[in-house]
């Protein structure tokens, strides 16, 4: 009976420590970029399919660049927070290209709402520069900011 009581216990407490880790909210937060090969001078009337098409390979390299130290601790940096430097931004964020398009969608995910925001956001504002002084001849710009995190 002491061993029933015991194995119970023991059953309840995993149980509840499974109930709360499981119980706590997470928030996602996304933003947009629209990627082209061209450069500022070049932009000049229409987007074509071409441009469109030559555009997509590069995606793929942004994407990586997004998660770069580079990038993230210029973005740690820009929100100031303590313990948030880019190791921990980078298991935050995931980045995907919309499929035969020129477009980037950023995904920030963190416990508090309000910092995913602010993150996505500062990626926004500090990756395409990062980006555009490396690679020298694209243009990066953003689409949409996040507003809210779900």
């Amino acid at each position: 009976m002491k061993r029933l009581l015991i194995l119970l216990c023991l059953l309840a407490l995993t149980l509840s420590a499974c109930g709360l880790e499981s119980g706590k909210s997470t928030y996602t937060a996304t933003a947009s970029m629209y990627v082209d090969q061209r450069s500022a001078g070049d932009q000049t009337g229409m987007i074509s399919s071409s441009d469109t098409a030559t555009s997509q390979p590069l995606i793929n390299t942004y994407i990586i660049m997004l998660k770069s130290d580079n990038v993230l601790d210029k973005v740690a940096q820009e929100l100031g927070q303590d313990g948030l430097d880019a190791d921990a931004l980078r298991e935050m964020i995931t980045a995907e290209a919309e499929e035969d398009s020129s477009i980037i969608y950023i995904h920030v995910t963190a416990d508090d709402p309000q910092l995913a925001i602010d993150i996505a956001n500062t990626m926004l504002d500090v990756a395409p520069g990062c980006i555009m002084e490396i690679v020298g001849a694209s243009t990066i710009k953003p689409i949409d900011y996040a507003k809210k995190a779900t």
